[in-house]
């Protein structure tokens, strides 16, 4: 009886020690949170221009999935990361491409001030009729003024690598 007590004793410490440990220690400022958006912005993702042997094709994305994690540091934006699924076609050829698709924002602030983000887009595409592209994209998204909102701000996209098979 000694022995069941005693196991039974630590089995319950045991959760709720675990309980414990997976609580957020950061404050009720910290924390991080999914959402997951199906076509919800018609104008979210209209054209990707991709380059390939000198050759420029423009991918045109149609149906979306996002889930998105944004973490939170004092109650400001610190950090988001988007993973995409989503269908498109070529605007040149009419390949239809299944993509997927990684996006990394760090969002920047001064004196709590929007001032801007950073970031990565890593993008595979694989075409219904063979063509297949890794892409790349580094990016800034930069306020007019400060503060600032996202509807007033000027996007600098560039591509950093790009692979064609």
């Amino acid at each position: 009886m000694k022995t069941k007590t005693i196991l039974l004793l630590c089995l319950f410490l045991g959760i709720g020690l675990t309980q414990l440990s997976a609580q957020n220690k950061g404050g009720p400022w910290n924390r991080s949170y999914v959402e997951k958006y199906n076509n919800d912005y018609p104008a979210f993702y209209s054209v990707m221009p991709v380059t390939c042997n000198g050759v420029t094709d423009f991918i045109a994305v149609e149906d979306y999935t996002i889930t998105s994690v944004f973490h939170n540091v004092k109650n400001q934006y610190f950090w988001e990361i988007d993973n995409l699924k989503y269908t498109a076609v070529s605007l040149t050829t009419g390949e239809v491409f299944k993509g997927v698709e990684q996006d990394k924002f760090v969002f920047n602030f001064d004196e709590g001030n929007w001032t801007g983000n950073t970031g990565t887009w890593r993008v595979n595409l694989k075409g219904d009729g063979g063509s297949r592209y890794l892409v790349t994209y580094g990016f800034s998204f930069l306020p007019k003024t400060i503060p600032g909102t996202p509807k007033d701000a000027t996007w600098n996209v560039w591509v950093i690598d790009i692979k064609c098979f």
